[in-house]
């Protein structure tokens, strides 16, 4: 292992019955191979980055770090997979559930969008996470107000003390990981399947973050609409 690894961080949560991912790509800051605990501390200081602003019907459950790369990995080019790398799991820690009360649901696919900034321009240096688990309360014309994204703000920038590429603790530090660079593939139309249109790059398809901006739009996410998702 080595401070090249890089991984996937993915948190399940429920929500009006429905479940709900989000997903970090994260840059090791270790020398070595990383513990549950690294990943358990990390899941947990982003659970608490949302769960103030989110709904208390919407429960988080549990999470999965696997390894996008590595000096212990290898790519298959012509099946556009990885082989090799770690993997890790848990539960979230309590409090659970969103801490959101006495306002109703906002509809699963609407969500507060956090762009993920790298200093660097194109698609694949661009990272977006979508929030789920809203309420009415905090949006009003389709716009969130102030109240809703003020303790966001500051939640997100504590996150980031620790997290970002330029905090100097923490196991781990926040990017944007692109496939399309690592494997040099891309989605075959009509699917199923990838086919090969690139030379792979996975030492280079990590970018690390160094800033964020919170979008004040209400955006929607079309796989999180009822009947929709996967």
């Amino acid at each position: 292992m080595a401070l090249t690894d890089v991984y996937k961080l993915v948190g399940d949560m429920t929500f009006a019955t429905n479940r709900y991912q989000f997903t970090l790509a994260l840059g090791s800051r270790l020398p070595g191979v990383p513990l549950q605990s690294d990943f358990q501390a990390l899941a947990d200081a982003f659970k608490e980055v949302c769960r103030p602003s989110q709904h208390n019907l919407l429960a988080y459950t549990t999470w999965e770090a696997t390894q996008l790369w590595g000096p212990t990995m290898s790519i298959n080019t012509p099946l556009c997979t990885r082989s090799g790398g770690l993997s890790f799991s848990g539960n979230f820690t309590a409090p659970l559930t969103g801490a959101a009360t006495g306002t109703e649901p906002a509809a699963p696919q609407l969500a507060c969008v956090t762009t993920l900034m790298t200093g660097q321009t194109g698609r694949r240096k661009r990272g977006r996470n979508y929030m789920c688990g809203l309420t009415e309360a905090g949006q009003a014309g389709g716009l969130f107000d102030n109240a809703f994204l003020s303790p966001l703000q500051t939640a997100w920038t504590s996150f980031y003390s620790a997290y970002g590429a330029l905090a100097v603790t923490g196991s781990f530090f926040l990017g944007v990981w692109s496939e399309r660079t690592a494997t040099g593939c891309v989605p075959k139309v009509p699917g199923p399947g990838h086919v090969v249109i690139d030379t792979p790059h996975p030492e280079s398809a990590f970018t690390a973050s160094n800033g964020f901006r919170i979008r004040p739009v209400v955006y929607t996410q079309r796989r999180r609409t009822l009947g929709v998702g996967r």
